[in-house]
């Protein structure tokens, strides 16, 4: 997975406290059009916001299907700090710095928004009627049980895997009644992998995947693949004046005439300046 993109989608997952309203209108327009409200009026600086990601499958193809991050995000108004697992990002009004600690190497670009311009740029979730229809076209909305002061709604994707009721996609969203704080959001995203007869009979005599296979009329077998994305929210608040983790002065400085190096305790890192 694309970790910038990953990055935007924790931010994105972060705003749906409040998506109680979805109950009174469930599966129409209007559910959706809440949904989007609601996205974009949580916003509110200052925020911190720590989320544990983990990814699981039934079929690993790839290192992400097994992958562990802590992400942490400080957003404020005179700059921003996140963190997904090695990687980093920090911006002021000037300058936006990407760190790889474990390539030992940064990037400096500049920031081209105000911190409150990034802001709403992560936070964004501005979507016209014709992107509503499409998104209400797209998914069909349904509130789960409650159960000891928790909460949960369920997105299921219209597109289902061919031959099957599957929907391609599933989200659900559990938080908590007392203030429409997020606990725990799951992604699971289905896809087919073509796989031999042989293959399919050997998995045929496993009852694990009785639910996963899949014999075609022309003759082609597929296995079901199940990737599980799982964002648990440690902490979100609001507190005022704490002071971001890191700033973009404690890991490059200026010497002048636009050009920076890194700082001292990150002499070995390498630097590239993108303007």
């Amino acid at each position: 997975m694309n970790k910038s993109k990953s990055i935007i989608l924790i931010l994105l997952a972060a705003f749906l406290p409040g998506i109680t309203a979805i109950a009174q209108q469930q599966d129409s327009l209007g559910s959706i059009r809440t949904l989007i409200r609601v996205c974009n009026v949580y916003k509110e600086l200052p925020l911190q916001l720590g989320v544990r990601l983990q990814h699981s499958a039934n079929y690993i193809t790839s290192p992400d299907d097994t992958m562990h991050i802590d992400v942490k995000f400080y957003l404020q108004r005179e700059g921003s700090y996140v963190s997904f697992g090695e990687l980093e990002q920090v911006a002021n009004d000037s300058l936006l710095l990407l760190v790889s600690n474990s390539m030992k190497r940064m990037i400096v670009y500049p920031a081209g928004k105000s911190v409150a311009g990034q802001f709403r740029q992560y936070m964004g979730l501005q979507l016209n009627d014709s992107s509503l229809l499409r998104l209400a076209a797209g998914y069909t909305a349904s509130i789960l049980p409650e159960e000891k002061g928790l909460a949960g709604i369920e997105l299921k994707s219209r597109l289902a895997i061919p031959y099957t009721t599957m929907p391609k996609e599933l989200i659900r969203v559990k938080y908590r009644l007392a203030n429409n704080q997020p606990l725990e959001i799951t992604q699971t995203s289905r896809r087919l992998i073509p796989i031999t007869q042989s293959e399919y009979r050997a998995l045929s005599s496993k009852s694990e995947w009785g639910d996963h296979l899949l014999a075609t009329p022309d003759s082609s077998y597929f296995l079901i693949k199940e990737q599980v994305s799982t964002y648990i929210y440690d902490y979100i608040t609001h507190t005022s004046g704490l002071k971001l983790p890191v700033a973009v002065s404690d890991r490059i400085m200026s010497y002048g005439h636009g050009k920076f190096v890194p700082v001292k305790s990150f002499g070995d890192f390498s630097l590239t300046q993108n303007f």
